[in-house]
């Protein structure tokens, strides 16, 4: 029975380490797809708390991370398509009172948007790169500090 305590107790913590938003969005917001050997259509779904420069280079990120991990060193976005919800949330009540509330008790119509971005990507090894493709790992290391890509 200690041994089973102490499993358990082990097990939660590990678990808990898995919590962060990174690990939530790779799981459930990113789809990746082949489209051949060297191409890939890369989409992230964000939320409402998120904007679209900040889905974008999540979306590049992942780009980079399929790239690298396919034993390439370099991609090109061929399209960027856009397909974010735009919400609108009606007029409610900021607090619950017995009172009738004033217009100064609400608030207005808001319009919040779930960023939905997919990229198109061709991966290239670093001798077939053209000019003005991306190379993954420099993106890597100058937008994402400390995220160390291990093949």
């Amino acid at each position: 029975m200690k041994i089973f305590n102490i499993v358990a107790a082990g097990s939660i913590v590990l678990l808990s380490g898995c919590s962060g938003f990174m690990m939530q969005s790779e799981k459930r917001s990113f789809v990746t797809e082949a489209i051949s050997k060297s191409s890939y259509s890369v989409a992230f779904c964000g939320n409402a708390y998120m904007d679209q420069s900040e889905a974008e280079k999540l979306a590049m990120q992942r780009a980079c991370e399929i790239t690298l991990t396919k034993g390439y060193t370099h991609f090109e976005v061929l399209t960027k398509s856009d397909q974010s919800d735009i919400c609108q949330i009606k007029d409610a009540p900021r607090a619950s009172s017995k009172q009738i509330p004033s217009s100064t008790d609400f608030v207005g119509p808001q319009n919040i948007v779930r960023p939905n971005i997919t990229l198109k990507i061709q991966c290239y090894p670093v001798k077939d790169a053209p000019k003005t493709a991306i190379d993954a790992q420099k993106y890597l290391d100058e937008n994402f500090p400390g995220l160390k890509f291990e093949k």
